[in-house]
């Protein structure tokens, strides 16, 4: 092998010279030199004769482009839309609100940030294949979709800041003549249909990967959109508890009560948890009674629910009437 690259490079022959580049070369390399001299000169000659060429030709159409766009930003009108009742001003209202691209960014990856780790992590490289869960399994799939709405809905989420994205407005809405019940609970319906809308789509996404069957992504859905209401009702609570309106930056919203600290522990807490509580209620279905576990669990699960319920009822939307 040392015997054949010796004889390639002795038969390689030297490559010819690009000519527009000589000048530059001989610029550089030979500055006192004719070839050296004439190419300097000629190299601002060139750039003498582009800048002119710049400014004669092209800088007076780049003008009065800018002036053209600047007339037509400036005379831009707003379309006033009518016949609308209150809850569609609301919505185009907390819509307004939200086009934010930094905004959205952030509370859209700080929500898919764990499930696409875990679907990344275990998906593609085919370590799980749910496709043959049996039909005994369908409330370990509604308690998974349950905890990936718990695990995607955080103090960064889009729910828990929406009160706080209206700054100033928020205290000048409580001056108008419209009752602020009324006013929280559209926008906590319109959190809620955001927060639904993204957390169903990872759950689709998970189900896909992990082939799980329909019935049982039809589960995942179900207590998704359970566990979205739910965890929706503290963190908006939280976010009306902790109200903000003179901030400048989104961190300020996110670092709010425990601060990202407590952000961390609350998400891996809650990873943590919901695995082992999944994997019991897997196991104990595995060798206990069907019929027995699924009643316990859903006992449990139903009184929880009503009582979370209840507490945000009573402590929360109650104490506006």
């Amino acid at each position: 092998m040392n015997w054949q690259t010796t004889q390639t490079q002795m038969m390689v022959s030297d490559r010819p010279a690009i000519g527009f580049l000589l000048p530059f070369f001989y610029a550089i390399t030979q500055p006192l030199t004719t070839n050296g001299l004439l190419s300097l000169f000629g190299l601002v000659g060139g750039v003498a004769l582009l800048v002119i060429l710049f400014r004669q030709l092209l800088l007076p159409k780049l003008y009065e482009q800018l002036l053209v766009v600047s007339a037509e930003s400036t005379s831009t009108k707003r379309k006033h839309k009518t016949n609308q009742n209150l809850r569609q001003v609301l919505f185009n209202y907390h819509v307004q609100l939200i086009r934010n691209p930094s905004l959205l960014m952030q509370v859209v990856l700080n929500s898919v940030i764990l499930p696409l780790v875990f679907i990344a992590s275990f998906g593609f490289n085919g370590g799980i294949d749910l496709s043959a869960m049996g039909i005994q399994f369908l409330g370990v799939a509604f308690l998974g979709g349950f905890a990936l709405a718990m695990i995607m809905i955080n103090q960064t989420s889009l729910i828990a800041n929406v009160i706080s994205l209206d700054k100033e407005n928020f205290l000048f809405i409580q001056t108008l003549p419209l009752s602020l019940k009324v006013y929280l609970k559209e926008k906590f319906r319109f959190a809620y249909l955001l927060q639904l809308t993204l957390i169903s789509v990872v759950i689709v996404i998970v189900g896909v990967v992990f082939h799980m069957p329909l019935l049982h992504l039809i589960s995942a859905l179900c207590g998704g959109l359970i566990g979205c209401y739910l965890m929706g009702l503290r963190y908006f609570r939280r976010d009306y508890r902790l109200l903000l309106v003179n901030w400048t930056e989104i961190n300020q919203l996110f670092s709010r009560g425990t601060g990202n600290l407590g952000l961390v522990f609350t998400m891996i807490g809650t990873v943590f948890l919901s695995t082992i509580l999944l994997v019991m209620y897997s196991f104990a279905l595995m060798f206990l009674s069907v019929l027995g576990v699924n009643l316990v669990v859903g006992i449990v699960f139903i009184s929880g629910s009503f009582l979370w319920y209840h507490h945000y009822q009573k402590h929360f939307w109650q104490t506006f009437e």
